[in-house]
């Protein structure tokens, strides 16, 4: 077989032998890297010169305690951005570097496999030709001879001249393929040095500012790492998490239960932590602790990254047949749909969590997770997976929007009552399928995922928003699953319950305001589901409280009239616009009660009688 190094139907190396490809990596991607720190270094020349500006500024129009504090606190900002300004200035000379022998390497690497593709083509013709000289079906080196088992008579010395012609020409070709298998060796040696030099200028101390010199002993604990990240500016500590992947790394130990100190850091890394986030995505973007802004920033940059990898992989083929690749690419396709325009939607839209694994997860925020005044996670239940994130997402935004409605009507402003709620779109657990709904196995590891999830949002906003809300509603399956993951004291205030598939006993929910559960009267899965599982309805657990999803009336204090909602149906009608189900459980979650409606039918609207003819 030929070897050949560069197929056209993949981007991959391939030999016959064990050699890596030394020309691997994207040059051009390189060089526009280099080119993004040279205009970083222009910005902070800029800002290094407004700075003073604005310190010549002060000095001339203000005087006093107050003046002199403002003043030190505006130059105190001069040598983090000259640290930086020396960091992004010795990156983009290494990468320079960096991606200029890479481009040798990649040239030379192509010259030599083409030699060796050829010498090999050469060899194998050769060969052919003279096992047919032999007439035998084999290639054998000999002396001028007939050939045992030769035909009588065939076998001449014309023969025997060009079999030793040919001999010669295999020898030279076996000598052209390891001279070019020894010189790609040899660019294999190139690229390891290339490499190091370039991790070497990388994290020396010029690009890595005066914390350098700092080495991560593998034996380092996480609480030593967060004592060493607090003796660094927010600057110096960004730098140095992202030279020091490693010290990423070791972030996601004992995750969420370092949710609190994680937030911490990113409180203090400010700024800062967007960078971290955009240089470690696939750690930042599931990090419970991290913002949820920079989680969804990262998040993103995975989405997009998965989404090429998998139109790549459908494209060419992979490890796995076509389908497979195409229904990925269609969930993943999906999430980058139901994120829409992300930060420019209304409200804005970020992937809070992304699980690339073979089973696609995620959830989507709609909203200011860490800030606003009421939080919620919409937890979903039975068949509801990754592919239908778009429409779960559109039901968590009718829930959204019919928060903000009750906060108009509360008396608050339409602007600040945007800004005041936040919902999750929650698919981050393996939900089940109708065959397997009557077992709890998934619930109690989706219950291990929304606890840890939970746990990450509160460190944030216990920073953030401390006396802030947070709720949980949870339809059919999903019930199951919260009222497990909310045995564990999260700090969560309210919960309400959604057509439950049931209780889990012993499942004992710890909220700081109460636990609520509605049913519609002709939803058959809800039933079935409690009945499969063996698990009561939440109905009969006396900690719970009742929510009608019947039609009826409740008083808007804003417009001091009766406003009337209609009755909810089926098993995914609860999140439906003008439901009761959707208003109460909306009113119940921004701690409004007084707005909850009562079953009551619409006043008829009286039309006068016709008077009789005389």
């Amino acid at each position: 077989m030929s070897w050949d190094p560069f197929p056209p139907s993949t981007s991959s190396w391939s030999l016959v032998f064990e050699v890596p490809d030394p020309g691997a990596g994207d040059v051009d991607n390189l060089r526009a890297i280099a080119a993004s720190r040279t205009a970083l270094v222009k910005s902070i020349d800029t800002a290094i010169a407004s700075v003073r500006s604005i310190s010549s500024d002060l000095s001339a129009h203000w005087t006093g305690l107050a003046a002199d504090t403002n003043l030190n606190a505006t130059l105190a900002l001069v040598p983090d951005l000259t640290t930086l300004r020396a960091s992004y200035e010795a990156h983009a000379s290494a990468l320079t570097t960096y991606a200029a022998e890479v481009d040798r390497i990649k040239i030379e690497a192509e010259a030599q496999a083409a030699v060796y593709n050829q010498a090999t083509s050469d060899v194998a013709d050769s060969r052919a030709q003279r096992a047919a000289i032999d007439g035998i079906g084999q290639y054998t080196p000999r002396e001028y001879e007939a050939p045992v088992g030769a035909p009588a008579g065939t076998y001449d010395e014309d023969d025997w001249r060009r079999a030793v012609l040919l001999d010669g020409y295999v020898e030279e070709g076996r000598e052209t393929i390891a001279a070019a298998r020894a010189a790609l060796e040899a660019l294999v040696a190139d690229r390891a040095a290339a490499d190091q030099a370039c991790a070497d200028a990388l994290l020396g101390g010029s690009a890595t500012g005066p914390f350098g010199a700092i080495t991560m002993d593998s034996s380092i604990t996480q609480e030593e790492l967060f004592a060493l990240l607090a003796t660094m500016s927010p600057t110096e500590a960004a730098l140095f998490l992202n030279s020091h992947s490693s010290a990423v790394n070791l972030l996601e130990d004992g995750n969420p239960d370092n949710a609190a100190e994680v937030a911490a850091l990113w409180l203090a890394l400010g700024a800062g932590g967007t960078e971290v986030a955009r240089e470690n995505p696939r750690v930042v973007g599931n990090l419970e602790g991290a913002s949820s802004w920079d989680r969804g920033i990262a998040n993103q940059l995975v989405l997009t990254a998965e989404i090429e990898e998998a139109e790549r992989l459908f494209a060419n083929g992979g490890n796995r047949d076509s389908d497979y690749y195409e229904s990925r690419l269609v969930t993943l396709r999906g999430i980058q749909t139901a994120v829409g325009d992300g930060l420019g939607a209304k409200p804005p839209r970020t992937i809070h969590s992304l699980d690339t694994s073979d089973k696609i997860l995620g959830s989507i925020v709609l909203g200011d997770l860490d800030n606003a005044e009421y939080a919620s996670y919409n937890v979903p239940g039975m068949d509801t997976t990754a592919d239908n994130m778009s429409g779960w997402t559109d039901d968590s935004n009718t829930f959204y929007a019919k928060q903000v409605q009750l906060l108009i009507a509360g008396g608050m402003d339409k602007a600040d009552a945007k800004k005041e709620v936040a919902v999750v779109a929650w698919i981050g657990y393996d939900t089940p399928n109708p065959l397997t709904v009557s077992s709890e196995i998934e619930a109690y590891n989706g219950a291990a995922k929304l606890d840890a999830s939970i746990a990450g949002t509160q460190a944030q906003r216990d920073l953030h928003n401390p006396n802030g809300r947070l709720g949980v509603i949870a339809h059919s399956y999903g019930s199951t699953t919260a009222m497990l993951a909310l045995s564990r004291d999260r700090g969560v205030d309210t919960l309400v319950t959604y057509g439950s598939a049931g209780e889990v006993i012993g499942s004992n929910p710890v909220l700081t305001d109460g636990w609520y559960q509605t049913q519609i009267w002709d939803d058959p899965w809800a039933r079935v589901g409690q009945l499969l599982g063996g698990r009561p309805s939440p109905f009969l657990d006396p900690d719970s409280q009742p929510l009608d999803a019947e039609g009826g009336s409740w008083y808007n204090p804003r417009t001091k009239t009766r406003e009337y909602v209609i009755d909810a149906s089926g098993h995914s009608g609860y999140l439906v616009k003008d439901t009761a189900s959707l208003h109460n459980m909306a009113a119940i979650t921004i701690d409004r009660p007084d707005l909850v409606s009562v079953p009551e039918p619409p006043t008829p609207v009286r039309t006068p009688r016709p008077v009789p003819p005389n």
